[in-house]
């Protein structure tokens, strides 16, 4: 019962609310803003018919800075407050918005994708912080489900702003920047909502700042690699957003050439797997019965072979493409949370940040890597958007008979104590 107590106090607290509001604001303008500057891409790439690099370009250049700047931002979670670095990655937000209603305005290229730059760095330097206070305001027994919450209002936050970016784009007839008005005002509220955050001390690291960011990321990795379970999360998370990047470009392809749906329809069926995403991760928290389940991995691995190969064949249907779309997103939230919740715990405390900013460097290695595949697929192999969902639902059924070889016991132990909940609950209905 005191158990219970302590884990409602917390994640119903002011402070972890006004961590939540605070990730929900900044994730609604990333995404509101970059589909609008992948729209604009994807019309500038089909009036010039030249190939898929421009929409390629724009995400790259919001990835980099994770590559750059990763294990800077690692080095000041672990000796600065993460709220304090929270407050001050929102205020940088404000001016970035700012400077992109002026790019936005101009229409060149060049701005835009410097603005992205920008808009990627705030973000490097705000998720280690994000992440790593987690497990400093919640309990080990509230982590699972944390950080559920954290991922179902970060892709409710997605869903609304695709939906913004596409609602945005038809309502405006070209002027984007007109949008950007609403951007700012969402920026201030960040900066109020940062403000209540739960108040935490730095972790009381004494490690010296190192220039030379890729010998630090690859001292941390060596470290990794000694902690076997802590290395295979790592590598899961990695493949999880070098997949989901494919999967979001791919999705704005697949809908105008082979759909054939509006810029307004594309928004939308983008929020829906957002939308699967974080009912995916809400659920694998919930269920997770304040452990760590890694028994959801594989289980979500299985839907994203499966659903990734239907969306090869549902294109001429809006209703099973709808389907297809939020269980894909399921099966990812299903997929993720165990291994995002193993990291954030197991990772020591005058280091956590290093760690995180490590992974994050990883997963935007795959994201950038993510962004040359598409190219390869369509342009070199010479897929349709359709064949790439069948291609990626080939590569994810081999990496699923992997994971499922590496994780036999949580697999099984995780059907076997579904089964006897099952029967529990049938035995008290009788």
């Amino acid at each position: 019962m005191g158990l219970s107590i302590i884990m409602n106090n917390n994640l119903k607290s002011s402070g972890f609310r006004a961590l939540l509001a605070t990730q929900f604001l900044g994730a609604f303008n990333d995404n509101a803003f970059k589909l609008i500057i992948s729209f604009i891409a994807v019309e500038h790439m089909i009036k010039s018919a030249a190939g898929a690099q421009y929409l390629s370009a724009a995400s790259a250049f919001f990835i980099l800075p994770f590559l750059f700047f990763s294990s800077y931002a690692g080095f000041f979670a672990d000796r600065v407050s993460k709220r304090t670095i929270m407050i001050y990655a929102k205020f940088a937000e404000l001016a970035i918005m700012a400077l992109g209603m002026i790019a936005l305005f101009s229409g060149n290229f060049a701005f835009i994708y410097a603005v992205l730059f920008l808009m990627g760095t705030q973000s490097a330097f705000f998720g280690p912080a994000k992440y790593g206070i987690l497990p400093e305001v919640l309990t080990e027994e509230e982590i699972s489900e944390g950080n559920g919450l954290m991922q179902m209002w970060t892709f409710l936050a997605i869903i609304l702003g695709m939906a913004f970016g596409g609602f945005l784009m038809t309502a405006v007839k070209g002027k984007a920047y007109l949008g950007s008005i609403a951007f700012i005002i969402i920026s201030l509220l960040g900066i109020i909502t940062s403000f209540y955050i739960h108040k935490v001390l730095p972790s009381g690291s004494k490690r010296k700042f190192q220039i030379n960011f890729l010998s630090d990321i690859w001292s941390t990795i060596k470290i990794i690699k000694k902690k076997r379970q802590m290395y295979l999360s790592m590598t899961g998370i990695v493949y999880f957003w070098f997949l989901g990047a494919l999967f979001q470009l791919n999705i704005l392809l697949y809908t105008s050439k082979m759909m054939h749906v509006s810029q307004l329809a594309t928004g939308l069926l983008l929020t829906v797997v957002a939308l699967g995403v974080g009912t995916g991760s809400f659920l694998a928290g919930k269920l997770s019965r304040g452990r760590i389940e890694f028994g959801f991995v594989p289980l979500g691995s299985v839907g994203l072979s499966i659903f990734s190969i239907l969306l090869a064949f549902s294109y001429t249907s809006i209703p099973f493409t709808v389907i297809c779309l939020i269980f894909l997103g399921i099966s990812s939230g299903f997929f993720v949370i165990p291994l995002n919740a193993y990291i954030q715990e197991n990772s020591p405390k005058d280091s956590r940040g290093k760690f995180l900013a490590t992974t994050n460097f990883l997963s935007f290695t795959g994201i950038l890597a993510a962004s040359g595949m598409l190219w390869l697929i369509l342009e070199v192999i010479g897929l349709s958007p359709a064949g790439a969902f069948g291609f990626l639902g080939g590569l994810t059924i081999i990496a699923t008979i992997y994971v499922v070889l590496l994780l036999p016991d949580s697999f099984s132990r995780f059907l076997a104590l579904t089964s006897v909940e099952k029967l529990q609950r049938t035995v008290e209905r009788n």
